[in-house]
């Protein structure tokens, strides 16, 4: 389960089955913190040239290759 921690003042409206919540725009520290969260999660990708994704894809598609050929 994910855990969100907001200001009160964000909390607009609580009821029995919801929460209702405004999230704040991008000078607040929710967002700069999700970004940096992000830009961390590239990794050793970080300074290489190349689409993170298409390089997953690439190797992915190599092991799928070896996979087959050991059966």
């Amino acid at each position: 389960m994910s855990v969100i921690i907001l200001p009160k003042k964000n909390i607009k409206e609580i009821n029995d089955n919801t929460v209702l919540v405004e999230i704040p725009d991008d000078k607040d520290e929710i967002k700069k913190r999700r970004k940096k969260v992000l830009e961390e999660c590239l990794g050793i990708l970080k300074d290489w040239d190349i689409d993170p994704v298409e390089y997953q894809r690439k190797l992915r598609s190599e092991w799928d290759e070896r996979s087959w050929q050991n059966i």
